[in-house]
């Protein structure tokens, strides 16, 4: 995966050392972000023969869990939600995702750059 526009994978500051400047996203999905491989430790440790099962759960819990967050900031729902709230539940989204992939042995990082170039194809196309 590419880092984003204008965000150079690292940079040196003159004086040898060397800045990491990828975002916590890019480091995720590249299974270099040392809270990620402590998160994926623990439910390795955890949920013995059913951890991908669990955190595919896990996931379909996020996934809903920021759809109510997006009903409630659009109005949708009895109870109100800020953009900060819809945008911690996507974080959770991402993150469950993210341990789901490792804890199988996918490369996310790969999927999704070739999911993008299908997605961009179909939006050409008219068919997204």
């Amino acid at each position: 995966m590419a880092p984003a526009p204008g965000n150079p994978i690292s940079r040196a500051d003159g004086q040898g050392n060397v800045t990491d400047r990828r975002t916590p996203f890019e480091r995720i999905l590249m299974f270099e972000d040392d809270r990620f491989h402590e998160i994926v430790a623990h439910h390795r440790a955890s949920h013995s023969g059913a951890t991908v099962l669990a955190n595919a759960l896990c996931m379909a819990e996020e996934m809903g869990e920021a759809i109510q967050q997006i009903r409630r900031h659009l109005g949708l729902a009895r109870s109100a939600a800020t953009l900060e709230q819809v945008g911690e539940e996507m974080a959770d989204v991402v993150i469950s995702t993210a341990v789901t992939a490792r804890l199988m042995g996918l490369d996310l990082a790969a999927h999704i750059d070739a999911k993008l170039d299908v997605a961009v194809e179909r939006t050409r196309q008219g068919t997204a």
